[in-house]
């Protein structure tokens, strides 16, 4: 089994589409069976997860929103509004059901930041 984790970057940096390239590339050359996702993003219609999943040939993708990073208020670009950051699984078998996880966060204000796992609670895209 090949696994592999990336800090994705959400859509910092003005050249989140430019990099989305090199980070589809990276992977259908890597060709991971599971891919754990950092800083990732999701829109109303669809994931970075599930845009990927499809791109690779993969069976399944998740999402789940976390507030760490927080997402820029206001944001830097108009590309940024609106969207969520979070993080994601990328998997070559089915995903039966996924569970977000809030983590500890006693020392910081907000939301807490959340990990996911593959038993069940997240939107699977």
């Amino acid at each position: 089994m090949r696994v592999m984790t990336w800090n994705v970057w959400w859509r910092f940096g003005g050249a989140w589409q430019e990099r989305a390239t090199g980070i589809a590339a990276t992977l259908e050359q890597a060709k991971p069976d599971v891919v754990g996702l950092v800083e990732a993003w999701a829109d109303d219609d669809t994931t970075q997860p599930r845009r990927l999943a499809d791109r690779l040939g993969m069976a399944a993708a998740a999402f789940a929103p976390t507030s760490l990073p927080p997402v820029p208020d206001p944001p830097e670009e108009p590309t940024q509004a609106g969207i969520e950051m979070g993080v994601g699984l990328l998997s070559s078998w089915s995903i039966l059901a996924t569970e977000i996880h809030r983590l500890p966060s006693a020392q910081r204000p907000g939301p807490p930041p959340s990990a996911l796992s593959n038993t069940r609670g997240a939107r699977c895209t």
